[in-house]
């Protein structure tokens, strides 16, 4: 049995994108931010979890804070979107955040009214950005540890400090025995490939 496990934030929707041709006028998609301070910057994409009833609403629950330019602190190219004041906040489901702060598999799930009147702000956990690769300490020992990327040990709790290369060998050279008895044989990581792109 696969299990997914999902993350969920109330972000405040900055854009939507319509159907084209619909009729009535619905929805297709829609953007929306997340706070930092005063700004509002883009997170991401949420394209499903809309039925026809809702996809109508929410077109016409937008249509009166339809303005002409991007909300957004940085510019995004969205051609296809009709930016919106950002006062009414939808609540989103999510896997994981990218290393560029967008919502990866991001599902609508609803509207927080209870939040418009007072706009919302994440607080200073949620949808952090992960760290960059400059922050593993650069110094790295020579001679027998090889095959550690640097990439690898990144893949931590965002708080969590970032172990050197060595101290990451010492470790595993301490516990392996122990650790082998529940991972030897298991697959660790999923590594597909397509259109001549791993990831």
């Amino acid at each position: 049995m696969k299990l997914k496990c999902v993350k969920s934030d109330t972000l405040p929707i900055a854009a939507f994108v319509e159907k084209l041709g619909a009729r009535p006028r619905k929805i297709a998609s829609l953007y929306v931010g997340r706070w930092e301070g005063d700004r509002l910057v883009y997170a991401g994409k949420a394209r499903s979890g809309y039925t026809e009833t809702v996809a109508c609403e929410l077109r016409e629950r937008l249509d009166p804070l339809i303005r002409k330019s991007s909300p957004l602190a940085v510019a995004v190219k969205k051609p296809k979107a009709t930016w919106v004041e950002p006062v009414v906040n939808a609540e989103i489901e999510y896997s994981a955040v990218t290393d560029d702060g967008l919502l990866r598999a991001a599902v609508y799930k609803g509207l927080r009214d209870d939040l418009e009147k007072t706009p919302y702000r994440s607080s200073p956990g949620l949808l952090r950005r992960r760290r960059s690769p400059s922050v593993v300490p650069e110094h790295t020992p020579s001679g027998s540890i090889h095959g550690i990327s640097r990439q690898n040990i990144l893949q931590l709790l965002p708080d969590a400090p970032a172990p050197s290369k060595e101290e990451l060998a010492s470790y595993w050279k301490k516990g392996a025995k122990r650790a082998l008895v529940h991972l030897a044989g298991r697959p660790l990581k999923l590594v597909r490939h397509t259109h001549g792109i791993t990831f």
